[in-house]
Order: C-alpha cells, then structure tokens, then sequence
C-alpha cells in the first residue's frame, strides 16, 4: 500500500497509541508515589463513543501496562505502588463500565428516536389522507347532490330541460374542482411551487354559495350576503381560496344545524382595502367555549360529534400559504365569526 493511502490509518493509530506510551512512561520512571496510572480512565471516557470492543481492548491495556509498569519500577515503595495499582485498576474498571452504560443509552435514545420519527411519519400520513379526504369529500357530495337534482327535473311528467343542463353544469363544475384539489396535492408531494392568479373573489364566493343553497334550504338556513362589484382584483390560488369558502361555509352550516330552526342564520361579507380583501363569515351557531377560538385551528380538535377537527387546519394552512390570515373572533349575536384576507393583486385598483 502506498505511503500517502496508509498515512491517515498511521496518524490514527499514532493518536491512539501515544496518550497511552506517555501515561506508561510517566507511571514507570516517575519517583513520585502517584497513581499516574489513573490517567487511564480519562483515556477511556474520552473514547466513550468507540465501538464496544475497542473500549473493552483499550481497558485491556491500560490494566496490563498499569501492571507492567509496577513490574518495572526499579524505585519506591513496593506496598504504596500496590496501593496506586489496585486505585488505578479501580479507577479503568469503574470509568469502562460508565462508558459502556452511557453506550448503551445512548443506542436506547437513538432507537426510541427512530420510532418517534416513524410514528411521526405514520401521523402525518394519517393527517395527510385525513385532510384529503376531507377537502375532496365536499366536490363529490355536490357532485351528488346535483346529479340527483338534474334526476328529479328529467323525471318530471314535463322534463324540466334548463334545470337539468343547469345541475349538470354544477356537476362539470364540482369534477373539475376535485381534480384541481387532486391536483394541488400531486403539486404539493412534488415540491412544486403553486402559482397564484389574479381573480374576482366576490364571483367565487357567489359560486360556492350557489352551491352550497340547495342544503342551506333543505336544513332551513337562512343566509345573507354583502358582495360588492367594485372589488379590486385578488392574488392568491384559485382552487384553494374557493376550498377555504367551502371549508368554512359547511363548518358553519355543521355548527348552525345544532341550533332550533328560527336561529339558523348565516352571513357572508366581503370588504376590500388598498392591500388586502376581507372574507367575513358570520353564524348563529353554537359557537366553541369562550377563549377557545384559536384552539378550533388546531388539527384533530373538534366540538362536533363525527368530525376529523381537520377543515379549520387546513384552511388556515391554505390561507397563509397564499399570503393572507384566518382568524375566528366571537359573534355578539352567538355564534362565530370567520375571517380571512388574501392578498389584492398588483396593478388592480377599484373600477
């Protein structure tokens, strides 16, 4: 083997073997009564982290040339280097059986570390399918609901053709805001960066709440909207802001349904300003303990019996991810109020 590949392995050994010639030099030809052979155990705990055998053949060592120096000691008091070999001895054993108790923790703490990294993956797996399944569940429940719809209007002794083309442009509509969220998800595990586009937030609005009236009726929900025309622009991911208003309109309407009937009121608001636009949800409904507005945002926290606790989550997660903020603040007439901003796009001033 070449010089310059066999240097490295040399200059290891070297820093190995070196501490422990000093400490056997110092122990022999020293006239001081010392347990210099002592020493030994700082070697040992400095190469706590060696593989085990290496630290059982370094203790190995360090006691035979503890031995041996005491054999070549031509100087001082049989009896006191007796006195220093056996504290010495002493001293190697205790500080080998430290090191390999801290060797074997260590190797606990790090397979308990790798079964928390596992559940943690097996966690976010299960948080990732539950979110999932909980955005791409509201398209396919209107996807069916609008089937049925345009069923019961071609049923008709006299087919009601533009209420059916009308239920089959919701269904078109709600397909194709699946694929997008299936989309955005494939967009999401690939790392890919998501691409905001300027759109009409009050027009977005309007369509989630058509959607949305055909249970907002049949559940006997009352709703009121305040949706200006003179809006600027907003900025933000089209599919996701859309899936933010569905999440928040049907956790309100869950909410509002565990209220009698004449109580069951919804509100929705937009305001623009010269930076951002306001989404404001307003509901009747019973509402989270007071003080426990922020905790509805936490994953797997619910009120609702059968809930994930996910939607609110993953609409604050989708809201700052384009740039805005969710928040929930107390209705003064019960319930809750939603809000939102998303960003107003550059260059997009009020007509």
């Amino acid at each position: 083997m070449p010089l310059r590949k066999r240097l490295p392995l040399l200059l290891k050994l070297g820093a190995r073997v070196l501490p422990l010639v000093t400490i056997f030099l110092l122990d022999t030809f020293t006239r001081h009564e010392v347990a210099i052979a002592v020493f030994y155990s700082v070697l040992i705990l400095l190469s706590a982290t060696h593989e085990r055998r290496c630290l059982l053949a370094l203790a190995g060592s360090s006691i035979t040339l503890a031995v041996l120096s005491l054999v070549l000691t031509a100087n001082g008091d049989l009896s006191a280097g007796l006195v220093n070999l056996t504290i010495s001895v002493a001293a190697i054993v205790l500080t080998t059986g430290l090191a390999l108790r801290m060797q074997a923790e260590h190797t606990t703490a790090q397979n308990a570390q790798a079964r928390l990294m596992r559940l943690a993956r097996v966690r976010s797996l299960g948080a990732l399918s539950a979110s999932v399944a909980h955005e791409i569940s509201q398209p396919l429940v209107a996807i069916a609901i609008s089937a049925k719809a345009g069923q019961r209007w071609l049923a008709q002794r006299t087919p009601n053709v533009e209420r059916a083309r009308q239920a089959l442009q919701r269904v078109l509509a709600d397909a194709e805001r699946a694929g997008g969220i299936v989309a955005r998800v494939f967009r999401l595990t690939r790392n890919r960066p998501l691409r905001p586009i300027s759109f009409d937030l009050a027009t977005v609005v309007a369509e989630v709440l058509a959607l949305a009236a055909p249970g907002l009726e049949r559940n006997g929900m009352y709703l009121t909207s305040e949706l200006p025309q003179n809006l600027p622009k907003a900025w933000a991911d089209h599919t996701q802001i859309r899936q933010v208003i569905g999440n928040l309109l049907l956790n309100a309407m869950e909410t509002v349904d565990e209220v009698p009937g004449h109580e069951r009121r919804l509100h929705v608001r937009l305001r623009g300003g010269p930076e951002v636009i306001e989404f404001a949800l307003f509901d009747s409904g019973t509402g989270v303990p007071p003080g426990m507005e922020e905790q509805a945002f936490h994953a797997f926290w619910t009120s609702k019996a059968g809930a994930a606790g996910v939607g609110l989550n993953i609409s604050r997660s989708l809201v700052e991810a384009n740039g805005g903020r969710l928040w929930a603040v107390p209705n003064p007439e019960g319930g809750l109020v939603f809000r939102f901003t998303v960003p107003v796009a550059q260059g997009s001033g009020q007509p």
